[in-house]
């Protein structure tokens, strides 16, 4: 009796883990599938969150278009503040920094130029072991953009490398295309008009919007972009905004991600 009961309670617990088995490679398939992009590290979402940011500024702003990346994050290391930032100057190819102070803070900068679009380094001393460190990568125009596109990702590698915490956003900016004629008061319908050629696949949730006299600005989550941020308590991956300008009365459209950190 105890040697049947024995076996058959081995039956049921091969059978209870198998089907357990098949709950868990169900869940993680069902995952996947409701996953449009799988985040694998910072720098190849990065890099797939630039060129989805860049063809939407290309369609809603054309030519005339120019784009920010910034990478920025903390650094712990012992070395002193020159030679800390000379190890970062020395790998991202620029020149020799120059110190100064920004809010009773030692700062260590340096610019240069790669291709077609700038380069900006600022090392913040915070402590005696740890910094503050912002690489800023500007350009104008389409070769520019390919530019950027071909290297901001390796750029930003570069500082993890190094051990800097380094997170990433990006915006790119210009006049609207084809503007609407505005009529006072229609800067809702102005950023409407932007919002109808967002492409379908991003499938954005509208999170927070703001309205001034002359500029109009909403905040969007979309499951599409791997890299987004927390704001009042709910994510955010894309930000839009819409400028008049108060004397030639030409649209500016800003697009950042996951927000905008540039003045628009």
């Amino acid at each position: 009796m105890h040697s049947r009961d024995g076996k058959g309670k081995h039956k049921l617990a091969v059978i209870a883990a198998f089907i357990l088995l098949l709950v868990v490679l169900y869940q993680l398939s069902a995952s996947r599938q409701a996953s449009p992009i799988v985040s694998e590290d910072e720098v190849m979402s990065a890099e797939s969150q630039w060129r989805e940011l860049l063809e939407l500024g290309e369609q809603i702003i054309g030519d005339k278009i120019s784009g920010t990346v910034k990478w920025q994050g903390s650094w712990g290391t012992l070395l002193d503040p020159e030679e800390a930032a000379n190890v970062l100057t020395t790998r991202l190819g620029l020149p020799a920094a120059e110190q100064g102070m920004l809010q009773n803070h030692t700062v260590y900068s340096s610019s240069g130029s790669r291709d077609e679009f700038a380069l900006h380094l600022n090392v913040t001393r915070i402590s005696s072991s740890e910094y503050y460190v912002v690489l800023r990568l500007e350009g104008e125009g389409r070769q520019a953009m390919s530019s950027l596109s071909e290297q901001q990702a390796l750029l930003g590698q570069s500082l993890l490398d190094e051990g800097i915490t380094a997170e990433w956003n990006a915006a790119v900016q210009g006049m609207r295309k084809q503007p609407d004629e505005l009529e006072r008061g229609s800067l809702k319908e102005a950023l409407d008009g932007v919002e109808k050629q967002f492409p379908k696949k991003l499938d954005l949730t509208l999170v927070e919007q703001y309205e001034d006299q002359d500029t109009i600005s909403r905040t969007y989550y979309s499951a599409y972009l791997p890299i987004s941020v927390d704001s009042g308590g709910q994510k955010v991956g894309l930000q839009a905004a819409l400028h008049i300008h108060s004397v030639t009365g030409e649209q500016e459209v800003s697009l950042g991600s996951p927000l905008l950190t540039i003045e628009y």
